[in-house]
């Protein structure tokens, strides 16, 4: 949670804190313990945030010798050095998606859906798997992770609403969406614009290149993906929509304001183009002056 964005955004929830209870009841002091209750999160958030954010998936550690192109994928590409592998864990959904949680990269997790190994080709998997990974070693699974546990509290009330309606996961309803206005408009969207880092996530995408190889692996894999989840969207709570490689294309009223991830087309315009590149500097580089030429 060292991400300045991310930091920037948990201030900004606990001074809302602070701020509304002193606006009603002007008491500096029921105003410094919601203040003090936000601090407390933050705290939790650190030491837990990976925790409650994986028991709102359906997940089974992923059975690497089933997939063991994967796996080994993984464990030769740590983290970072002197970092284990991450954990890897499969969801039971029929959607493809891979997304990574992990507040540091020592906790990092990787998690694929059934519909990643069962939908998506070996040359795609590579290319979205290596992606994660770098994601991972870059920090920016734990900006977004910290993000998450946040967002995961804010809309806390409109998923209370939903159970107490009777809807299942995920299944828009009106209680949820009333109860949820107010938070999602007031306090998540800020969040989301301040924690957010869309630039980074070209970043990551043009170091991903370096480490493949062949570099149109990711565009190509992106575009699939893309077009996979237009065909079956893969649902999940709405503050995990960043931790995801793409737009999941949750079925939630407040989706199209958290926009955590750059268009994907845009993305994959920007990969061949700098694919294209890396591919004609390779053409054209010129033997080093020691090696001899035929």
């Amino acid at each position: 949670m060292a991400d300045l964005r991310v930091i920037v955004a948990y201030l900004y929830f606990i001074i809302f804190l602070a701020v509304i209870p002193y606006l009603i009841t002007h008491s500096v002091i029921v105003s410094a313990v919601f203040a003090g209750l936000g601090i407390i999160y933050w705290i939790v958030a650190g030491f837990f945030g990976n925790g409650f954010l994986l028991k709102t998936l359906s997940i089974e550690p992923l059975n690497v010798a089933k997939y063991h192109e994967i796996g080994k994928l993984v464990m030769a590409r740590r983290s970072g050095r002197g970092l284990g592998a991450p954990e890897m864990w499969l969801i039971r959904n029929t959607s493809p998606m891979i997304m990574s949680i992990g507040m540091t990269r020592k906790s990092a997790n990787l998690l694929f859906s059934q519909g990643f190994f069962d939908n998506l080709d070996d040359k795609t998997q590579i290319g979205l798997t290596m992606r994660e990974i770098e994601s991972i070693r870059e920090g920016r699974t734990a900006a977004n992770t910290g993000l998450a546990a946040l967002l995961w509290l804010v809309l806390l009330p409109g998923r209370l609403g939903g159970r107490l309606a009777g809807a299942a996961p995920g299944e828009n309803n009106m209680a949820s969406t009333f109860i949820d206005l107010f938070p999602a408009f007031f306090i998540g969207l800020p969040i989301g614009i301040l924690g957010a880092d869309r630039k980074q996530t070209y970043v990551i995408d043009n170091h991903t290149l370096g480490k493949l190889d062949n570099p149109d692996y990711l565009p190509y894999g992106l575009m699939k993906l893309q077009d996979a989840i237009l065909a079956s969207p893969f649902n999940c709570d709405l503050s995990l929509s960043g931790n995801c490689i793409i737009n999941p294309m949750v079925r939630n009223p407040y989706q199209s304001w958290f926009k955590l991830h750059p268009p994907t087309p845009k993305r994959v315009d920007r990969l061949r183009i700098r694919a294209k590149s890396d591919r004609l500097k390779f053409k054209t580089k010129t033997p080093d002056a020691g090696e001899k030429t035929s």
